[in-house]
Order: C-alpha cells, then structure tokens, then sequence
C-alpha cells in the first residue's frame, strides 16, 4: 500500500513540474485571470448600475404606457426629437 501511495505523489509531483515549466501552460492560466478579471467588473458593474437601469425603463415603461392611450407617437410630437412627453407640444 505504502508503493501505491510513494507512485501516486511521484506522477502528480511529475505532472507538476512539466506544467510549471510549459510556456503554452502558463500563459493559459494568465489569460484564465484575466478574464476572470474582467468577468469581475462586468458583474460588478452590472450589480451596481442595474437598479438605476431598471428606475430608467420604468420611467420608460410608464410614459409609453401613458402615450399608449392618447395616440400614436408621431401625433403627440415625439417622432422627430419634437417634444418631451405626451401631450406636451
């Protein structure tokens, strides 16, 4: 038992060294980090702005909604940049 054990920690320890000194290996694992990085700041960034991007399409939500039942877009002024909101001329 105590042979199979020695012949394990041998080949990992084999393994090991011949990946610490492969090149391609290594930059494998720095382009790993960073894009683990940079998938870091997407979902932090996400986190942080997504409750103020979901204020922004509500307000959205809630004036198309509005506009919904008084007419159409180009009737309230608002198809060329032409006012601000519904019913505003």
């Amino acid at each position: 038992m105590l042979g199979t054990k020695s012949a394990f920690v041998t080949s990992v320890l084999a393994v090991a060294g011949r990946f610490g000194r492969d090149a391609g290996a290594a930059t494998g694992i720095e382009y790993a980090l960073i894009i683990g990085g940079i998938s870091i700041a997407i979902l932090a960034t996400v986190f942080a702005l997504g409750a103020e991007l979901n204020h922004v399409f509500e307000s959205i939500h809630a004036v198309l909604d509005e506009c919904a039942g008084s007419g159409t877009a180009s009737e309230q002024g608002l198809s060329h940049g032409q006012g601000s909101g519904c019913g505003q001329q």
